[in-house]
């Protein structure tokens, strides 16, 4: 295996730089960088305009996730030092203030899920739409182990 491997490695060293040097791009790195990062990479590798959508609504996402637990922690830590100075209503607004933040939270978390599962779903439409738009094109690689060596080809398909 471990030759294998190697041999593997020597064979891309080798092939000729012409031989992926294609003016269309591979759809591949697009569905990786959607579902691997998020945040609109796998559209802005594809170059649709879906991208900015993608990277705001996911950063904007993460943003109301943060302001939940900032403001669970704040009113959390008033409503103690109330409770310190002899409030009765503190533990009331210490446990309202946990809650509203936790739900802002939750609020945020969902929002980003639906926002990614929304950014993977869509990268395959969008990638196909462009491969029957010429613009991206298919690579395919195919490797055949015989007696005599090891043999990699990479195939692109319009």
């Amino acid at each position: 295996m471990k030759r294998l491997l190697s041999v593997l490695a020597l064979a891309l060293l080798l092939v000729p730089a012409s031989t992926f040097a294609q003016s269309k791009k591979s759809e591949v790195p697009a569905y990786l960088l959607s579902v691997l990062l998020g945040f609109g990479t796998g559209h802005m590798y594809a170059e649709s305009p879906k991208a900015g959508t993608f990277l705001w609504s996911e950063v904007g996402s993460i943003a109301v996730m943060t302001g939940g637990v900032i403001y669970s922690t704040v009113s959390t830590a008033s409503a103690v030092n109330s409770a310190n100075s002899g409030s009765l209503t503190s533990v009331s607004d210490a446990t309202t203030g946990a809650m509203t933040g936790l739900l802002i939270t939750s609020v945020g978390s969902i929002a980003f899920g639906v926002f990614r599962i929304w950014e993977i779903v869509d990268i395959f439409g969008t990638v196909d739409q462009q491969k029957k738009a010429g613009i991206l094109a298919s690579a395919q690689p195919e490797i055949s182990v015989q007696p005599k060596g090891v043999s990699f080809t990479l195939g692109y398909h319009y």
